[in-house]
């Protein structure tokens, strides 16, 4: 698991191990071939957001997120009744 910036403080400060977390990212898989010519493989996740699910001494559980979430977009009023939507085949 790789994080970065503020994240990578948050793992440092908070996780140990033997904690329980939920991790959020994308998977980043790479290969080489050493001197020998043996083919070696890594998959990495790369960590976009962690969180404490519980821990060990009872503790409640705590939220860190690398990137604030954008707000959603306010959804339009629904229109008035239309009585053509009746004849919609669905």
């Amino acid at each position: 698991i790789k994080a970065f910036g503020k994240l990578a403080e948050f793992v440092g400060e908070y996780l140990k191990k033997g904690k329980t977390i939920f991790i959020e990212g994308r998977l980043q898989t790479s290969n080489w071939e050493d001197k020998n010519g043996q083919r070696h493989y890594k998959t990495e996740i790369i960590a976009n957001e962690i969180q404490l699910i519980g821990s060990r001494d009872g503790g409640s559980p705590a939220t860190k997120e690398s990137e604030p979430e954008e707000a959603a977009a306010p959804v339009p009023d629904a229109p008035a009744d239309n009585p053509e939507e009746d004849d919609l085949p669905f």
